[in-house]
């Protein structure tokens, strides 16, 4: 396993990975020394493997040493891959999805404008819509699905979900792949009010003998079954016409402020001294970006004005001292 500078062999260290965290101990605690010189290393890319997912990778933010003579990895996203395969389309599901792009509001206002027709949805889908955007130049397209309710067979929940499918260039760069997922989740957050997200990995395709394949795994957080966070009835038919515009928005400006956010929706009335803060700092950079728009005052009304008001005042003084 690579460490930026350092390696560590198989047969030399050991991990733990637990949840969203992994744990590295050496098994020649003498060369604890060792691996506690990569604790000043930060935003990285570690990869590994494990017996099913031969290439997997973990995209670290920082590590910090442990007591038992050990290091912690915290990461920001691990993905999961079967083999070396390059990857061209994601799917995203989890509750964020449902409660933007609703499936019942979606087949309830079908049934009301009669354009509901019988659908196989148990193992078929319905796309709805699709919305497309650049990202670094490559062309990015989002279908918003919805079926395929046995899709995992009898592992599945039973239940209609909304899945969004993005496609792109076929790419073995997971960090590119990384950085269109969290595009799609930035844009949910500032569309559903709130900097918290409960989604499920996303499912990462590619081809194997030119067909669609299952490749692995992504995530950047674990999904809590049950978890729900109120959207106080925002949904994607107060945002359809607009949606590609704010996905692109969020392509162009990977640093677009959304931390003055709340935590969570039902939140939204609350304001601390850090989210004033926040909102302060957003409505700063913005009016730097567009500094034309913003910061030059046009005073030709002000200047008219100041005009005739010094030749009123100069008519009453030929009048009254």
């Amino acid at each position: 396993m690579q460490y930026g500078y350092l390696t560590f062999n198989a047969v030399e260290s050991i991990y733990n990975l637990d949840g969203m965290n992994m744990v590295i101990i050496p098994t020649d605690k003498d060369r604890i020394s060792e691996l506690y010189q990569c604790t000043d290393l930060t935003n990285f890319l570690l990869e590994f493997s494990d017996p099913i997912y031969k290439k997997s990778a973990m995209y670290i933010k920082d590590i910090q040493p442990r007591f038992d003579n050990s290091i912690r990895c915290n990461p920001i996203f691990i993905s999961k891959l079967a083999d070396n395969r390059r990857i061209d389309s994601f799917e995203l599901t989890g509750d964020d999805v449902d409660e933007f792009f609703s499936p019942s509001r979606y087949f309830f206002n079908l049934h009301c404008n009669s354009k509901l027709s019988p659908k196989e949805l148990v193992y078929g889908k319905d796309t709805a819509n699709i919305f497309k955007f650049i990202y670094r130049e490559k062309s990015v397209e989002i279908s918003l699905n919805y079926g395929e309710i046995l899709k995992n067979g009898i592992a599945s929940d039973l239940k209609l979900h909304a899945k969004l499918f993005i496609t792109f260039p076929e790419t073995d760069d997971i960090c590119f792949v990384y950085q269109i997922y969290s595009i799609v989740v930035r844009f949910l957050h500032f569309v559903r009010h709130q900097q918290q997200h409960n989604l499920l990995p996303i499912e990462l395709f590619g081809k194997i003998d030119d067909k669609k394949s299952h490749l692995g795994l992504l995530y950047d957080k674990l999904y809590i079954k049950g978890k729900f966070n109120g959207g106080d009835d925002i949904e994607s038919i107060y945002f359809e016409k607009h949606i590609s515009n704010l996905l692109q928005l969020f392509a162009d400006d990977e640093n677009y402020p959304i931390a003055h956010l709340p935590e969570v929706a039902e939140w939204s009335y609350e304001y601390t001294a850090i989210r004033f803060l926040t909102i302060f700092g957003a409505f700063e950079r913005e009016c730097k970006l567009n500094a034309a728009l913003y910061e030059i005052s046009y005073d030709s009304q002000i200047k008219s004005f100041k005009t005739a008001l010094l030749l009123k005042i100069d008519e009453l003084k030929k009048v009254t001292n």
